[in-house]
């Protein structure tokens, strides 16, 4: 025993052992390197391809042509010379194309107000301005986020890279607004004489993958898509 402590003591075989443990911790390092260049490689050849999610207001106004300018809604509605009559009904076809390379869910919000001038009315009602929604085309409105101002409507079927879909297809305004008048010492006056009348239409989509929390993170809406049949078709949103 108290040879095998001399010997363990001795320089040389202490100088023997620390060395051992200095080739082990060399082909450590060399193999954690390796593992490590090994990972690294195989990521910097990955490839991420990524595909565009992109969707356009169509208008067709009587005859006229389809165009994609949503600054210039309603700029060929009637004839130039002529003024929008009461009560008449002009074809006003809008629609929504995906113009994106994978299918999308696509939402629309319409707004219709009264302007005097360049100022908004807040007094007077946008329900006179009358653009008829195809609703039964697939679409759903969501209730809780529409006003009387703003309209905000779903397309429950995925659409198409390519395809295009109708959202309304008339513009009228209601005869009521030649009824309405208030009252004044010296007379009346018609509530809506002089006032123009607005709408806008913004179009926007998600990605059909993982739809809910799409939905979600884009539209700040929750809803259920667990009733899609296999063709993606929302038999309902349930807007939470």
């Amino acid at each position: 025993m108290k040879k095998f402590r001399k010997f363990i003591s001795s320089p040389k075989v202490t100088l023997a052992v620390f060395g051992a443990a200095a080739v082990l911790l060399l082909f450590s390092s060399v193999g954690g390197a390796r593992a490590a260049l090994t990972y690294y490689s195989e990521n910097h050849m990955t490839e991420l391809e990524t595909q565009t999610i992109d969707v356009t207001l169509i208008e067709q106004t009587g005859e006229n042509e389809a165009v994609s300018n949503p600054e210039a809604l309603l700029e060929n509605l009637i004839p130039d010379g002529e003024k929008i009559k009461v009560g008449v009904k002009y074809a006003e076809k809008l629609s929504v194309q995906n113009t994106g390379e994978i299918d999308q869910y696509v939402r629309v919000t319409i707004y219709k107000y009264w302007v005097d001038g360049e100022n908004k009315k807040q007094d007077v009602y946008p329900g006179y301005i009358d653009l008829n929604l195809l609703l039964e085309n697939g679409w759903e409105e969501d209730t809780a986020a529409s006003t009387q101002e703003r309209t905000v409507i779903y397309y429950k079927k995925p659409l198409g890279s390519g395809e295009s879909v109708d959202f309304a297809d008339s513009l009228r305004i209601d005869p009521a607004v030649a009824e309405i008048v208030t009252k004044e010492s010296d007379g009346v006056s018609y509530d809506y004489q002089g006032l123009e009348f607005r709408i806008k239409v913004d179009v926007d989509a998600v990605q059909t993958h993982n739809a809910a929390d799409a939905i979600l993170s884009s539209w700040g809406r929750e809803v259920d898509n667990s009733g899609a049949d296999e063709d993606g078709v929302l038999s309902s949103l349930n807007f939470k």
